[in-house]
């Protein structure tokens, strides 16, 4: 780096306005020195962000302007070929086992000594290995290549064979074809369409004859194709498959390193249709939804997720909020895919004139980049998308494939025995919404326990927390970046994609409200009236038609727990009846005249035939025999459920992790009932998770709440 930077170099480097520039250098106060009018900014003292952004732009200016490989000097000895080259290693071996014959038979038996190693080496008894590839040799043989090989240094290259050019340096012939023929040829071949080396060699030899000329053979053509498509793959590839394909087979691409981000730096953003089969939340039908997910690079960690029917712009103010609230700060930068969804224009307008509409990022401190279309080399999240696909898209029973050549066999036509055998083992079973987001997010936590090899063995999840922030106010992200809908609540309810959530807080409102939610966690829902937080929804969870004769002791509770709530609810309409209309609320109803209060005679009752009047009927009294009887049952059976040892039903299914933490919670606070170990190790990797921070507070209330309750019963 330089000793000092004025505000033009500062907003090139960093490809942002110099007013941006002046403007945070006002802001942190940066040091500057007196050089005229510039005033540059010591570069010593500058933030440790800027400083970066500085390094990298350097680094990326130097590699575009400098060589990838520096031409090196050109080598005058030329390589032969590699079955050439095996030629003169074996005539060097021979020569250095003839030479061990001869310094063993010592001074003056030179001749006597070549003539045994002959014998010997045509008998297969010395370097056995050679003799099949070299045959036989004489004697004069062996002094030629022995002098040679002295005058050379012992270089075995010497004794390579002399034929061919390789010796002047010349590429090898392209086969038997004249120029003309290999520029027709090529012309045909070389096509969009990929034709064959066949139909390429029929056109070239109508065009050849048509022209006079004696065409080469099939087999002609066939070799001389093979050869320049290996001289010459980078035009192949170009002319008959595209750029896009030399880009990424064939054109030299840029290594990064993510150990130089920190977690939260850069968050990857795609979107990827999933290749199984959910069933659609509103028309019921099974289809391939969409998974947009934020990825942080620097740990390879699904940080955030939404799943959505199609790729819009509310689900990607989603999955955000949800990479946020795991990340417990606002990233750096976000790197978003070039589709139509992550370009609107909430993303990136952050001029002054669009107050209302200012890029939602740039209002976080987030700079959005775009990556380039049809470049799924910039954008890691692709790799990790194809790992899912491997590892647990391919074990769901409604799995469709991810092209049509990857179709299931139960999914292609008159495939019956398949088609009934998917039957028989899944019952045609397709998740529901709630049902597909659990069994990713489960797969997502597995995935981050891994030892990931691109990171020395780490593990994604504990690279993630070991770089999480101190946590973020989610008042913001909840307004600005769920999902909403407009719902009217009935009976303090709403109904969302099937499901029942109540709340308190909707027993006074008879209009629609806004209805904020993440599909990654449907276990509550937030209500906003006009930018102003009403409170949080849960679901409904359905009790026992009877609950005193067939429920238990918990479904007894909750029952008992509704029926407070709802004279709670109605006593706090009733005093707010009373707020409204006072003490004098009849006055206007005394001071009317048809309204006042008279005597009215009281009518007799009417008499039968026989003078008696008309009497009410009225049950059978009970004898107190019966009496008995009834209060001894009831006894009997309250003194059983007390004895008895309970404990509460686990549920088949849990809709989210909080929900089987709050489960475990009751299980062993309010019921005293012990843990399973399976339980136990849920609980305190639930504790340690990155969603944890979200229901830390709703748990310790409900602990609270747990705790008071035991000791009170404990006190009756």
């Amino acid at each position: 780096m330089k000793e000092h930077y004025t505000a033009q170099e500062l907003s090139e480097l960093l490809n942002i306005t110099r007013q941006a520039v002046q403007k945070r250098a006002k802001k942190e106060a940066w040091k500057t020195t007196k050089d005229g009018r510039k005033r540059p900014y010591l570069a010593e003292t500058l933030p440790p962000d800027i400083k970066k952004k500085i390094t990298l732009a350097q680094v990326e200016h130097a590699a575009r302007t400098t060589p990838a490989h520096p031409p090196s000097e050109v080598n005058p000895m030329p390589v032969p070929p590699r079955d050439i080259q095996r030629t003169g290693l074996d005539r060097y071996s021979v020569v250095m086992a003839w030479r061990m014959y001869i310094q063993a038979a010592g001074h003056g038996k030179k001749g006597e000594a070549t003539q045994a190693f002959l014998l010997a080496y045509h008998s297969g008894q010395e370097v056995p290995e050679v003799f099949p590839r070299l045959g036989r040799i004489s004697e004069k043989s062996i002094y030629r290549w022995d002098k040679q090989l002295r005058e050379n240094r012992d270089d075995y290259l010497i004794l390579c064979t002399q034929k061919g050019k390789w010796l002047q340096n010349e590429e090898p012939a392209q086969g038997q074809l004249s120029k003309k023929q290999a520029e027709t040829f090529l012309q045909l071949w070389l096509n969009a369409n990929k034709p064959s080396i066949r139909l390429a060699c029929t056109a070239a030899t109508n065009i050849l004859k048509k022209q006079e000329e004696e065409p080469p053979s099939y087999t002609t053509f066939y070799r001389f194709a093979t050869r320049w498509k290996k001289e010459n793959a980078n035009i192949y590839t170009l002319m008959r498959n595209g750029e896009k394909a030399l880009k990424d087979k064939i054109i030299s691409y840029i290594t990064r390193d993510p150990g130089l981000l920190q977690v939260g730096d850069v968050l990857v953003a795609d979107g990827h249709k999933l290749n199984f089969l959910i069933r659609h939340p509103q028309t019921g039908k099974p289809c391939r939804m969409q998974l947009i997910m934020f990825y942080d690079w620097a740990s390879r960690w699904p940080a955030g997720w939404q799943l959505m029917p199609t790729e819009d712009t509310v689900a990607i103010h989603a999955a955000f909020r949800h990479a946020c609230m795991n990340l417990g700060k606002y990233p750096l930068a976000v790197l978003l895919d070039n589709g139509k969804a992550f370009k609107a224009k909430i993303f990136t307008k952050t001029a002054p004139d669009l107050r209302e509409f200012q890029g939602l990022y740039a209002r976080l401190g987030v700079e959005p980049y775009f990556a380039a279309p049809y470049n799924a080399r910039a954008k890691v999240v692709e790799r990790f998308f194809g790992t899912f696909n491997e590892q647990f898209e391919r074990l769901v029973p409604s799995y469709t494939g991810s092209s049509i050549g990857d179709k299931p066999a139960w999914m292609l036509r008159n495939e019956t025995f398949h088609q009934q055998l998917h039957k028989e083992d899944h019952q045609d079973w397709v998740p529901d919404i709630r049902e597909a987001a659990h069994i990713i997010n489960t797969y997502i936590m597995w995935y981050g326990d891994q030892p990931h090899s691109g990171m020395n063995g780490r593990k994604p999840g504990d690279v993630f927390v070991s770089g999480r922030g101190p946590g973020i106010d989610p008042a913001e992200l909840n307004y600005h970046f769920l999902w909403t809908e407009m719902k009217k609540p009935r009976n303090c309810r709403i109904t969302l994609w099937g499901i029942d959530y109540e709340s308190d807080c909707l027993l006074s409102i008879g209009h629609k409200i806004e209805v904020k939610y993440d599909t990654a966690d449907l276990s509550r829902v937030l209500f906003y009236k006009g930018g102003r937080f009403l409170g949080e929804g849960l679901p409904v969870r359905a009790l026992s038609p009877l609950a005193r004769l067939f429920g238990d002791k918990v479904g007894m509770q909750e029952v008992k727990a509704q029926l407070k709530r709802q004279k709670n609810l109605i006593k706090k309409t009733q005093d707010g009846a009373r707020a409204i209309l006072g003490k004098d609320s009849q006055a206007m109803v005394e001071a009317l005249p048809w309204t006042r209060k008279e005597a009215v005679a009281r009518p007799e009752l009417p008499e039968l035939e026989h003078g008696q009047p008309v009497r009410a009927i009225e049950a059978e009294p009970m004898t107190e025999a019966e009496r008995t009887r009834l209060e001894k049952i009831q006894a009997e059976a309250i003194q059983e459920m007390e004895q008895e040892e309970w404990a509460p039903e686990r549920p088949r299914f849990f809709r989210s992790d909080w929900e089987r933490y709050e489960w475990c919670l009751r299980h062993s606070l309010e019921y005293g009932c012990r843990l399973n170990p399976e339980d136990q190790i849920f609980m305190s990797d639930f504790r340690n998770s990155p969603e944890w921070p979200d229901y830390a507070q709703r748990a310790e209330d409900l602990e609270l709440v747990l705790g008071l309750l035991q000791q009170k019963e404990a006190s009756n």
